[in-house]
């Protein structure tokens, strides 16, 4: 075999060779590019962009806890996110005893960064997170005040005022979520009665009286010992 055979001989098996390995670079580079892809990066990927709000409510005010049915009294709520900033954070008043909020219950005041909403008897909820969420029927009437977003330490607040038109005990649910959801920290209250949608939640109540009865208690407060001669 001469020398130009021997040469070129070479060169072709190195040139195969060289592809050779550089086939195998390139599989062995896109197999551990879909590894990464698949199994690696995505958790890295949610373990860094997840964050973990923390809502709370600061504070909850309703005065008078007693009135006349048809007066009007108010409900003040701050509200608070103690965790990471939160794509959504929700304030909810609802009211048990309400068959309709219309002209029962308005806001007066409010520093969210979204009109509120108001969701009546019959509209459409979502109760439970992620794969387990399923929609319902609401069976009384809420407000919803939200921000998005809700950012870390930010403070927010509502007041609704509500005109009761029954008498006896008048209840109001109040709760407040943050999304993401990640766990039972992106809700508050975190124990309890739960609501309709199956959340936790916080439950106050005032005396709604008889006007007529309480005109007449007030009558003999203020004159006892007045004789009417009829």
């Amino acid at each position: 075999m001469t020398d130009v055979n021997i040469k070129h001989n070479l060169r072709f098996f190195s040139g195969r060779t060289g592809n050779i390995i550089l086939v195998g670079a390139i599989a062995t580079s896109l197999a551990i590019y879909f590894s990464l892809s698949i199994h690696i990066l995505p958790r890295i990927y949610l373990s860094m962009s997840r964050s973990k709000p923390l809502p709370i409510l600061t504070n909850v005010h309703i005065s008078p806890l007693q009135v006349p049915v048809g007066n009007p009294f108010e409900i003040s709520l701050i509200g608070s996110n103690q965790g990471n900033s939160a794509d959504l954070q929700i304030i909810s008043v609802a009211f048990p005893n309400l068959t309709s909020t219309d002209s029962f219950a308005q806001v007066k005041e409010s520093d969210f960064n979204q009109r509120h909403i108001i969701v009546k008897k019959g509209d459409e909820l979502r109760s439970g997170y992620l794969e387990n969420e399923i929609p319902i029927r609401s069976k009384y009437p809420l407000i919803e005040a939200y921000n998005r977003p809700w950012h870390s330490h930010d403070t927010h607040h509502i007041v609704i005022q509500v005109r009761p038109y029954t008498t006896g005990r008048f209840v109001i649910f109040v709760k407040t979520i943050a999304l993401p959801y990640s766990n039972q920290l992106s809700h508050y209250p975190r124990e309890g009665i739960k609501d309709q949608q199956g959340e936790f939640v916080n439950v106050y109540s005032i005396n709604v009286t008889d006007a007529y009865l309480r005109q007449s208690i007030y009558l003999k407060e203020k004159r006892p010992f007045e004789v009417i001669i009829l």
